[in-house]
């Protein structure tokens, strides 16, 4: 593998923002994977504080931030070998239950506005993984339980996602509730199965359709 940042010069920061989020769900979604290992766990724990530390700044002036852009590359690769190793989260395949609807926006933007909402279902599952996340990316968490720990990782997500102005509704990007019942059914039909073989939690009709009308 070749990673290099100077390949990302000239990319407006729209495409710094999405593409970094896409990262981000990568990492995350391999860091609370139920196949989570040693090593995955060092990659993506890693680009989770990366992406963190650097993705605000590369969107804020992407052709000057050089440092940033390095730090990205190697984040990206990373969150993507932790993903070959333990799996995507359930925000990856549920965006591709969109596929028959058209709407708006990218990948990476779908995934971020999905994650937080995926998060916050598998919380209760593995609660000290999301803490180590919001440690990862920058909460405070000294003084909380574990649980109240695990609820600032959703708030940090959040809170980026708001930074980088990446939409956090489905209606923003197209979807109406009289789409649930189909964007449901593609998932529970086509992707259910693997995503319960990686996740923290079972998503099915129930779960998925709460998560999707939660984030409408």
């Amino acid at each position: 593998m070749i990673t290099d940042p100077d390949l990302t010069r000239g990319l407006p920061p729209r495409v710094v923002a999405d593409s970094g989020m896409d990262a981000l769900t990568h990492a995350i979604g391999a860091y609370t994977s139920s196949r989570a290992n040693v090593y995955a766990d060092m990659c993506a724990a890693t680009a989770i504080q990366l992406i963190g530390k650097s993705l605000r700044p590369a969107y804020a002036n992407p052709a000057v931030c050089e440092e940033e852009r390095y730090r990205l590359a190697l984040a990206a690769s990373l969150a993507m070998l932790a993903g070959w190793v333990a799996g995507n989260g359930a925000e990856h395949m549920m965006n591709h239950a969109f596929h028959q609807k058209h709407v708006a926006h990218s990948h990476g933007a779908r995934v971020g506005l999905l994650l937080p909402h995926v998060m916050e279902h598998n919380l209760i599952a593995m609660p000290e993984r999301f803490a180590d996340i919001a440690r990862f990316l920058g909460e405070a968490a000294e003084g909380l339980s574990v649980m109240e720990a695990a609820r600032r990782s959703v708030v940090a997500v959040r809170s980026l996602l708001s930074d980088l102005d990446i939409p956090q509704h489905l209606r923003d990007i197209g979807l109406t509730a009289a789409d649930i019942p189909t964007v449901v059914h593609e998932y529970v039909t086509h992707w259910k199965s693997p995503v319960d073989a990686m996740c923290a939690r079972p998503t099915g009709e129930k779960e998925v359709t709460e998560i999707f009308l939660k984030a409408l």
